[in-house]
């Protein structure tokens, strides 16, 4: 899986691989790769980090979608709907030591000196009383509801209310 976020520099992209391990030489783990489309360079900066236990399979970035339009109307006009993206993203997988199906929320941030970038994990998503017993495949959101979609090996598609992420916008460092 990868995932593309555009920073606030419109050249400056950043692409997010999800790495297996495979064999005893490998990791699991997250490559970000920081492209600068405007230099046109040979070589990208990257950074890998490493997930220990946890394999990546998936990316999602969420956005703070508000539909003002009529519940019992055409919820689909575009004119009522405001989507803020935001840099938080939903990462799902496979923990190999719980033998459970993961989802987990990571933060990209932007290191203005370098015009790089780096991620940093915040914390698990929890759903209570519930747990996936397979990996999760494919975590995506609706542009209308604002709804979370996931698969999961078991052959499932969930379907989640949109997350609340007040707090982790106005989080910092």
């Amino acid at each position: 899986g990868l995932m593309v976020y555009n920073q606030n520099n419109v050249n400056n992209n950043i692409l997010l691989c999800a790495c297996k391990q495979y064999n005893l030489d490998q990791k699991n783990g997250i490559l970000l790769v920081n492209i600068n489309t405007e230099e046109r360079k040979e070589n990208f900066d990257y950074c890998f980090y490493d997930t220990d236990d946890f394999e990546v399979h998936c990316f999602c970035l969420i956005s703070d979608v508000k539909n003002n339009n009529p519940i019992n109307g055409d919820i689909t006009v575009e004119d009522n709907i405001k989507i803020c993206k935001s840099n938080l993203f939903l990462v799902g997988g496979f923990d190999k030591e719980k033998g459970d199906g993961v989802i987990k929320l990571y933060k990209l941030l932007e290191n203005e000196k370098d015009n790089g970038a780096y991620i940093e994990y915040l914390q698990d998503i929890v759903i209570q009383d519930f747990r996936f017993e397979k990996p999760i495949s494919c975590i995506t959101q609706s542009n209308i509801t604002g709804n979370i979609l996931i698969t999961c090996w078991d052959g499932n598609v969930y379907l989640f209310k949109p997350p609340n992420i007040d707090f982790f916008l106005n989080y910092t460092n």
